[in-house]
Order: C-alpha cells, then structure tokens, then sequence
C-alpha cells in the first residue's frame, strides 16, 4: 500500500473520494478510519461465504 504521507495531493484527494464514494455503497455514514472500513467490509463477505455454503 502507498503512505498516504508521501502520495501527491492530488492522488490523496483521490483515494478519500474513492474511500467516501464505497462507503455510501455500504452505509449512511462514514468509517472513522480505514482499519474500521476494512473490518465492516470483511464482516460483510464472511456473511456472504456463509450464506452461500447454505445453499
């Protein structure tokens, strides 16, 4: 992963509207940061795998 510390402005910018642009795919309001995106996001798939085992 890049360091968010040495990205040009511009691609940093562009990361965060990624960034705000998923999470409203995924709820209203946004993650406090990415470690909480990630594990909402992993939630979510393992509840996938476990429903399509199901089938």
């Amino acid at each position: 992963m890049d360091d968010p510390d040495t990205m040009p402005d511009g691609l940093r910018r562009a990361h965060h509207e990624m960034d705000l642009a998923v999470e409203k795919c995924y709820r209203s309001r946004p993650f406090k940061d990415a470690e909480e995106r990630l594990e909402y996001l992993f939630k979510l798939y393992e509840q996938m795998i476990a429903e399509e085992k199901k089938k």
